[in-house]
């Protein structure tokens, strides 16, 4: 995948999430706090089971086994985790296999499961950019997220600084132009080929413990996804396939495409992702230090 693609891709993705932040939904942010704090919880459970599964049933080392299990983005914690004395390698692995893993089954479990029209790409929210200056705020939210990501560093990079950007045009009804579903379409297939360009390099003979366990943890998180949601959802009003999204532990971009084609609470979603990759990865440094042999 060029890399001018992907550095277009990222904020774009990031102004499609942050539209769904409509006047009507920042005035009701203020009471999600408490199933926010559920998907921080399933994230600390999901962090501490796969840590348990990676080092007394494959036997990794400590650190490798630590930030496998973190459900947060995989080039952030290949880095952090890599310079702290973890398998750089099996990182890469471990959460590119999660990352699809998450990103094929959802979809499947919402079409085929709960009836969901997936890959019809409706638009999520607001009304679809047709004039000049409608794409050209949605475009300046892109080029400001891409500045202020560039300079602030923030978890997530270019694409939450866009979000943040979208959120804030979007919630103070400056704009409610959205992006046509060619262009979500497009976004899809360039997530598509990114999570499927991960595996390239790897060599599968040397690797094949790395991905059984890989494979293995996948599946056992998918289902504690499914599980988690249904738990989750009955002592809520929240429809079962908001729940499902916002605990699903893929990558922001990608669970924030999703979200935004089929159109479900895309700003509650968005913000228990962003949630849950911050905290992981604020805490996951500090963490890392203390279960170091």
């Amino acid at each position: 995948m060029p890399g001018s693609v992907l550095l277009a891709a990222r904020p774009a993705i990031g102004v499609m999430a942050g539209s769904g932040f409509t006047p009507v939904v920042v005035a009701s942010i203020g009471t999600w706090w408490s199933e926010v704090l559920v998907v921080a919880l399933f994230g600390s459970i999901v962090a501490v089971t796969g840590f348990l599964f990676f080092r007394y049933v494959f036997r990794f080392d400590r650190v490798t086994s630590f930030f496998g299990s973190l459900p947060a983005g995989l080039a952030e914690l290949t880095v952090i985790g890599g310079s702290l004395g973890g398998n750089t390698k099996s990182l890469v692995l471990i959460h590119s296999i999660r990352i699809v893993a998450i990103v094929f089954c959802i979809p499947l479990i919402l079409q085929f499961v709960l009836g969901h029209a997936v890959g019809r790409v409706p638009v999520a929210a607001g009304e679809i950019a047709a004039g000049i200056k409608d794409w050209g705020i949605l475009i300046g939210c892109a080029v400001s997220g891409l500045v202020l990501g560039h300079y602030l560093k923030l978890p997530g990079g270019i694409m939450v600084a866009a979000m943040i950007v979208s959120a804030i045009v979007h919630g103070l009804g400056i704009s409610s132009a959205a992006f046509p579903g060619w262009f979500v379409a497009g976004a899809q297939i360039v997530i598509g080929a990114v999570a499927g360009s991960r595996f390239a390099g790897i060599q599968w003979r040397e690797a094949w413990v790395t991905a059984l366990a890989a494979v293995t943890w996948a599946l056992l998180l998918v289902a504690m996804t499914v599980a988690a949601a249904w738990l989750v959802t009955s002592y809520s009003a929240r429809p079962y396939s908001t729940g499902l999204l916002s605990l699903a532990p893929g990558g922001m971009s990608e669970m924030a495409v999703i979200t935004y084609a089929l159109g479900i609470d895309v700003a509650f979603i968005v913000t228990c992702q962003v949630f849950r990759t911050f905290l992981m990865l604020t805490t996951a440094p500090f963490i890392a230090r203390l279960i170091k042999p």
